[in-house]
């Protein structure tokens, strides 16, 4: 459930590019991304922490009986507050790669596999979600600075017109 997010966000759309898709719909929908030093150290930090949780949760003896599953929701809300949508799809991708491969190095108990899968799952959702919201609030934001900006320049072009009178 939660790896298909991430590929629709991140994969399909190069795959369209790929197969020669329109190139107008290529250029608004491609990702423009930014490579600064805060931004990699960021990313450097969100993986360090998902690195940290998951070895709470199977590596760390005093916490693998309690099973801290809400600490994977702090990586998710974090990216998916800072990066919205696309953020939030690798956040949620990185943990469950992260968990599957703990899961599968430590041969997890059996028992312990359905609270991890609820907790993904709810995970997953909560990240989408806040993705989600994120994703349309930056949109409303920008349509409403577009919107503010039109305004601006058709005060000036009427204010130029009076003072031509």
């Amino acid at each position: 459930m939660t790896f298909a997010p991430f590929l629709l966000v991140h994969v399909m759309w190069r795959v369209n590019a790929w197969l020669g898709a329109d190139e107008e719909k290529l250029c608004s929908v491609a990702r423009k991304t930014e490579f600064s030093l805060l931004t990699v150290l960021e990313h450097l930090v969100q993986v360090g922490t998902v690195v940290l949780i998951v070895w709470m949760l199977f590596g760390f003896a005093p916490a693998v009986p309690y099973q801290p599953l809400y600490l994977l929701f702090i990586p998710v809300i974090w990216t998916a507050v800072r990066r919205a949508m696309d953020g939030a799809t690798l956040a949620i991708f990185e943990v469950n790669v992260g968990l599957a491969v703990a899961a599968w190095m430590t041969q997890a108990p059996h028992g312990t596999m359905p609270r991890l899968q609820l907790a993904l799952l709810t995970m997953g959702m909560t990240g989408m979600c806040l993705g989600a919201i994120v994703t349309e609030w930056r949109r409303a934001e920008n349509e409403l600075r577009r919107s503010k900006e039109a305004a601006e320049a058709a005060n000036r072009a009427k204010s130029e017109f009076v003072a031509r009178r």
